[in-house]
C-alpha cells in the first residue's frame, strides 16, 4: 500500500505493481472488507506521492511513463498531477512531469465546488543549483480546465489547505489573512469552518472567530 484516502464513509488506496508496471486504485469498507477495484493505471513503476478525492475525481501526484520510440523501454520526469473522473472513466493529466521536470507536484485540498488546490516546488535536478525556497500554491478548476496561481510560501512550510486556509491562515479563496500576517499555529488552532464564522482554539479556550468583524467569541459551559 502505498497511498491511503478515507472520504465519504470509505477507505481508497493504491497499490504498485512493479512487475506489471500497473498502479491499482482500490475502494474498501473502513475494516477492510468490500474491496474492489476502482481503476488500473498503466504503465506506472513508481508508488505515487499522493492521493486527493473531491466530487467523484481522484487526483494523484505520479510520475508518468512514455515509452521510447524504439520500443526499447520507458521513461518519466518529475512526478505528473494525473486526475481520474470515475463518472466518465477517464484519465487526464493536468500538469505534465514530463514537461516540467524540474517541479514537484502535488494536490494539497478542496477549494471551490469545482476546483481544487496543488502546489509546486522546485525538484531541484540541476546539481549546480539549489532549490528555489519556494511553494507556489495553484488552483485547478476541472470544470473550465483553467489554473490559477493563488498564493507562494517557503517551501518548508507547505501544508496540505484545509478550508481553503493555508498554514499562516491565509485564506486563498477570499485572498486576505484570517487574523494577522505573522500568526501561527502556536496562537490559534483552527478546528473547522461553518458559514462564515470558524470554530477555533485560542491558547487552550474554545471559541468562534467571525470572519467580518474579526472577533472571537467564547463558547458558554465549554471552556
Amino acid at each position: 500500500m502505498h497511498t491511503l484516502l478515507f472520504s465519504d464513509n470509505k477507505l481508497y488506496y493504491t497499490i504498485c505493481d512493479i512487475r506489471e508496471k500497473t498502479l491499482i486504485l482500490y475502494s474498501a469498507n473502513k475494516d477492510g472488507s468490500d474491496k474492489k477495484i476502482i481503476h488500473t493505471f498503466e504503465n506506472q513503476s513508481v508508488p505515487p506521492n499522493a492521493l486527493l478525492m473531491y466530487k467523484g475525481k481522484f487526483f494523484i501526484s505520479m510520475q508518468v511513463m512514455t515509452e521510447y520510440e524504439d520500443g526499447s523501454g520507458y521513461q518519466s520526469g518529475a512526478a505528473s498531477l494525473v486526475m481520474y473522473d470515475t463518472k466518465t472513466k477517464e484519465e487526464k493529466i493536468i500538469v505534465d512531469g514530463n514537461k516540467e521536470s524540474d517541479k514537484y507536484t502535488i494536490p494539497c485540498g478542496k477549494a471551490s465546488e469545482n476546483s481544487i488546490y496543488f502546489s509546486q516546488m522546485d525538484f531541484g535536478i540541476n546539481p549546480e543549483q539549489m532549490p528555489k525556497d519556494i511553494c507556489e500554491y495553484k488552483e485547478y478548476n476541472f470544470e473550465t480546465g483553467k489554473i490559477t496561481d493563488v498564493y507562494s510560501a517557503k517551501r518548508n512550510d507547505w501544508q496540505m489547505v484545509k478550508n481553503d486556509t493555508i498554514y499562516n491562515y491565509y485564506d486563498l479563496s477570499k485572498n486576505r489573512y484570517l487574523f494577522y500576517k505573522d500568526v501561527t499555529r502556536k496562537d490559534v488552532k483552527v478546528e473547522a469552518l461553518f458559514d462564515n464564522d470558524y470554530w477555533v482554539y485560542k491558547g487552550d479556550k474554545s471559541c468562534f472567530y467571525n470572519l467580518d468583524n474579526k472577533k472571537f467569541k467564547g463558547i458558554k459551559n465549554v471552556n
